[in-house]
């Protein structure tokens, strides 16, 4: 895999990692679209690389014969260099086998520097993760096991192809005897002793114990244990096994790569680029960077105005996209909407939310320094938002004109359309869209979009769905099954099939259940779908989102849940490093406390908070203002909800609306606001929001106003809606 670690100079020079080995091995891996052999080091032995003696017999094992494998036997499995690998079986246990290689397949340093482990050698970073990727095909990685660390303890599970120890020699030193190596060659034992020295055993079977320097070049026998069963399960399960540990995609195989996975895609200074797949959605995949790629700053005049006009982010998408991708690379890189701006570009940053939604998969591929994120800051304190090692947002930022880690992100097709990828251009066929029915048409369009939803669940069960309004006109059914996708509109009171250039990936798509739990037309919020349905909710206080209010504004719909609270008393038990546990959207949470810091207000009162090692988290003062309990808030500045919940909620004819901007009531345009009684209809969010002339008239659906608004808090007492406080930032 490919790291780099952090420049101390300024400008667009990249310090490489001292790890080299392994990135010479690969450096035109993705020259081809089909799997290429791993290319030739400036130290390679391809000479000395032998296919076996005219004496040695080597065993015909096609399909299904692994299982006549013995001890001694010689076979073929994977390649290198364009040549054959042989293997010698020098154990066997029911069906698995303890192979080497029949010869040296390359000659290598173990370390290009003093290392105190075979652990940390480059050699075995090189065997780990680059022979065992390139070397096999992905059936062939199907039949590699993961050692008997119970034999061999100081083997670790990753360990899949490992060189011998001093100790393994013994084990088989008559067939060390049968089959001598062409030259001397590594062992895994010794430099744990002497960081500069390590152990080899001679072409005539001689061990050299703590006489060798690391930086030497030496041959490369590597050893493995091998499945020789037919047992699908158990091969499966190292197929998964390898995508879960390695998960460096074949690029071949672009099509079904998971999220999660380990994508090799362009190069930068000569280095081939690994990517962590973020997302997959349909044909796309979001990918960000295994590691930062460079040093930069983000601004380099000191004068940040915005994301858009960044040097970094001209740098980006000028000479990184220009030089590091060639032209059939190019064609899978998708322009994308980033951050909250309507801009659209081929490579740009991760931003705050990114590290929320992405914060597992981030820590757990953490990268080796700082890096640059989008922000939105107008640059007026000089500094902009940085994320550390582990995808946490550092709250103190970094001056833009320094330099710091960049770690870019690009939309990929993923699919295999050749026009897509520009190989073939086709003919331009205009796509007539049938316009449909106004969104506010007399015909019931709500019973005619849920009756054919009806009827294509009793066609195709598990389709799933959207209703997503089209240019603020009228509504389209979005319907995706094993038949296609399909797009309808309600055309003159009657639904008809249409076409359309959305894409699949721009909606939220919902299961039939949850959409049949819709009341009303338009709802495309993740959250909404992803969320219980329930018919009320017990009296208290609890955060969330409305989604529609009905046209009599007695009743509102939304998903909302219990803020995740801690009694203030507990928290002040809890010090820096302590791990404290929570519910969060009905998983539970274990976090760290990073650091406490604190502040005193006018009144001489203390106030804590509490940072999480999850970047996004913290734990404060209650939103609502209860003094004896503390929230966990998001960087969002959003309470944290332990479960969501979908309700359609009564509201009381006494109910307290407040909202952002409750202070600017007294403002002269709201004098013209006409009382109704409704709390709602009179509160200064409905009338600037949507009743006005200005903003225009609220969509109205099947008895029910779509309207938008974050409840921190609602209250509900006696079964009803007693408090609002309506946040439309």
């Amino acid at each position: 895999m490919l790291f780099w670690k952090n420049s101390a100079k300024k400008g667009y020079e990249l310090m490489k990692k001292t790890k080299v080995i392994a990135f010479l091995m690969v450096a035109t891996m993705l020259a081809s679209c089909g799997k290429a052999p791993v290319e030739e080091s400036s130290s390679s032995a391809s000479d000395t690389t032998t296919s076996s003696e005219p004496s040695v017999s080597i065993m015909d094992v096609g399909e299904g014969t692994y299982t006549d494998l013995e001890v001694g036997s010689v076979f073929s499995f994977g390649t290198y260099n364009g040549q054959a690998i042989n293997w010698i079986v020098v154990s066997k246990e029911f069906n698995s086998c303890e192979i080497l290689a029949l010869d040296c397949i390359d000659v290598l340093p173990f370390a290009e520097e003093e290392c105190r482990s075979w652990r940390e050698s480059d050699l075995r970073d090189w065997l780990v993760n680059d022979l065992y990727v390139n070397a096999f095909s992905s059936e062939e990685r199907m039949r590699i096991d993961i050692p008997d660390i119970e034999t061999i303890p100081e083997l670790h599970e990753d360990d899949v192809i490992y060189l011998p120890s001093i100790d393994d020699l013994s084990r088989y030193s008559d067939l060390l005897e049968e089959y001598p190596a062409s030259e001397d060659w590594w062992l895994r034992s010794g430099v744990a002793y002497l960081r500069d020295l390590g152990d080899i055993c001679t072409a005539e079977g001689e061990v050299l114990e703590n006489e060798t320097e690391v930086t030497e070049a030496h041959g490369v026998r590597p050893a493995m244990h091998f499945y020789a069963g037919n047992d699908q399960g158990h091969l499966e399960h190292n197929g998964e096994r390898y995508f879960e540990n390695y998960r460096l995609w074949p690029s071949d195989d672009i099509a079904n790569i998971p999220a999660g996975a380990l994508l090799r895609f362009g190069t930068y200074n000569g280095e081939p680029v690994d990517w962590i797949v973020l997302s997959k959605t349909g044909i796309y995949i979001e990918i960000v960077t295994m590691d930062v790629i460079d040093e930069l700053p983000l601004e380099e005049d000191g004068e940040y105005g915005s994301w858009d006009d960044a040097t970094l982010n001209n740098w980006l998408n000028t000479d990184f996209y220009e030089d590091a991708f060639d032209e059939d690379e190019k064609a899978r890189i998708e322009a994308a909407h980033y951050y909250a701006t309507e801009e659209e570009a081929n490579v740009y940053l991760l931003s705050e939310d990114d590290l929320a939604s992405n914060s597992y998969m981030l820590a757990n591929n953490p990268a080796s320094g700082e890096f640059w994120l989008m922000s939105d800051t107008d640059g007026v304190d000089g500094t902009s938002d940085v994320s550390s090692e582990g995808g946490t947002l550092l709250p103190d930022g970094r001056a833009v004109d320094e330099t710091c880690g960049v770690r870019p992100v690009m939309k990929v097709y993923c699919g295999a359309d050749r026009v897509m990828l520009g190989e073939i251009t086709p003919t331009p066929v205009p796509v007539q869209e049938t316009q449909g029915d106004p969104m506010n048409a007399d015909e019931d369009q709500y019973a005619i979009f849920m009756g054919k939803i009806d009827e294509i669940e009793a066609e195709f069960p598990g389709s799933s769905y959207a209703i997503v309004g089209r240019s603020g006109d009228y509504y389209m059914l979005i319907a995706a099954s094993d038949s296609g996708v399909h797009f309808y509109v309600i055309r003159n009171g009657e639904i008809t099939e249409t076409e359309s250039d959305i894409a699949l990936e721009d909606v939220t798509l919902s299961s039939y259940e949850g959409i049949r739990s819709m009341p009303y037309l338009g709802v495309s919020d993740p959250w909404y779908y992803h969320s219980e349905y329930v018919g009320s909710l017990e009296d208290g206080i609890y955060y969330g989102s409305m989604y529609a209010m009905s046209e009599d504004g007695t009743s509102i719909y939304v998903v909302a849940g219990h803020a995740v609270t801690f009694d203030r008393s507990y928290m002040e038990t809890f010090s820096e490093g302590d791990q404290i546990t929570y519910i969060r959207n009905g998983v539970e949470w274990v976090n760290t406390i990073d650091h406490i810091s604190e502040y005193t207000d006018d009144n001489g009162a203390v106030h804590r908070t509490y940072w999480l090692d999850d970047s996004d988290l913290w734990i404060s003062d209650d939103y609502d203002g209860n003094p004896d309990i503390m929230m966990l808030m998001s960087s969002s500045g959003n309470p944290c909800r332990e479960y969501n919940y979908i309700v359609e909620l009564p509201v009381s004819s006494s109910c307290v609306v407040t909202d952002t901007f409750d202070i600017l009531v007294d403002l002269p345009e709201y004098e013209d606001q006409v009382p109704t009684g409704n709390p709602l209809f009179d509160s200064y969010w409905w009338y600037v929001s949507y009743s006005n002339d200005m903003n225009g008239s609220v969509t109205c659906s099947n008895g029910w106003y779509e309207c938008h608004g974050l409840l921190y808090p609602i209250e509900i007492r006696n079964g009803e809606v007693v408090r609002l406080n309506i946040e439309w930032r």
